[in-house]
């Protein structure tokens, strides 16, 4: 192969990916995409800060109901109930903090 067929290949390479090279495809569907991952993390965090609420509230009626019906050891049920609420909330702080 001759030099200078080496360079008109060459030549024509970068001519026909020049328009690949100074284009910068995906940026605007990254941004879309980074804001509807954030929007349904929110939305979703919500629906789960929801039902534990919810949750919680059940199991306090179910330690109030053990409590004023006199059943014994109720010490780990109100133990567990009340750290579970600890934990729900922390976690979603440091969630929400790392997402935003």
């Amino acid at each position: 192969m001759k030099k200078s067929t080496c360079y008109i290949f060459i030549f024509l390479f970068i001519l026909l990916d020049a328009d690949t090279l100074t284009a910068q495809p995906g940026i605007n569907e990254f941004y879309r995409l980074t804001n509807e991952v954030n929007r349904y993390y929110f939305n979703l965090s919500d629906l789960a800060l929801a039902i534990g609420a919810i949750c919680g509230l059940f199991g306090g009626l179910r330690i109030y109901n053990n409590l004023q019906l006199g059943r014994d050891n109720m010490d780990a049920q109100i133990a567990g109930w009340f750290l579970s609420c600890i934990f729900l909330t922390i976690l979603s702080t440091i969630l929400k903090g790392v997402y935003h």
